[in-house]
């Protein structure tokens, strides 16, 4: 849709709203982690990772104040089902099945610069300014730039062995989150492709 000119205002500005919920979450998803460490080694990881993603939310929601949405608008801001479910099911497995923690972190952290590229050709077409679309590609980058990517491998080079039941439930995590991601990318279009729905979501 945005290669084709077809994602609109609306819907560009809904996906903002949503990552921003996910950004301004991830410290608080990922904390738990650390009460299921098991090394120095895996302590001072968790500690990293979480340092890296401190703050991030602040230039989001600077972004998301050039196309009109107030602080107190982002405060109250409701995530759709399935952004909730994504940042829900991060942190109970952070907390209660870290393997599949560590299996899933690279799915959200993982560059994606065709996605960051049309997303700024489609803003730059629609006339939004660039301080609303350049600093969800600074944030692209920092993931970038850190290798967060590969955050996922750092943390499994840890766990010397995994036994078949573990791999089985992790694997179907994984997928559970690679289908609400899927899920997400609807609810967005659909949600924010509606003129009538509220933006941001609040609920009154």
């Amino acid at each position: 849709m945005l290669r084709r000119g077809e994602a609109t205002r609306r819907q560009l500005i809904g996906y903002a709203l949503e990552y921003y919920w996910i950004v301004r979450s991830a410290p608080g998803l990922i904390g738990p982690a650390l009460a299921t460490a098991h090394t120095a080694r895996e302590r001072d990881l968790v500690q990293d990772f979480l340092r890296s993603e401190l703050g991030h939310d602040r230039f989001l929601s600077a972004a998301l104040g050039a196309v009109g949405v107030t602080a107190d608008e982002l405060e109250l801001h409701q995530p759709l089902p399935a952004t909730f479910a994504l940042g829900a099911s991060l942190g109970v497995y952070a907390r209660q099945h870290p393997l599949s923690f560590k299996a899933c972190l690279f799915l959200f952290e993982r560059a994606q610069p065709d996605f960051i590229d049309a997303f700024d050709e489609r803003c730059m077409e629609l006339g939004l300014p660039d301080a609303f679309y350049l600093p969800l590609r600074k944030h692209a980058d920092i993931n970038n730039d850190y290798d967060h990517e590969d955050i996922s491998r750092a943390f499994l080079e840890l766990d010397g062995a995994v036994d078949r039941e573990s791999c089985a439930v992790v694997k179907r995590h994984v997928a559970l989150m690679v289908e609400t991601l899927v899920l997400q990318e609807e609810q967005i279009l659909s949600f924010y492709g509606d003129e009538t729905s509220a933006l941001p979501r609040i609920f009154a």
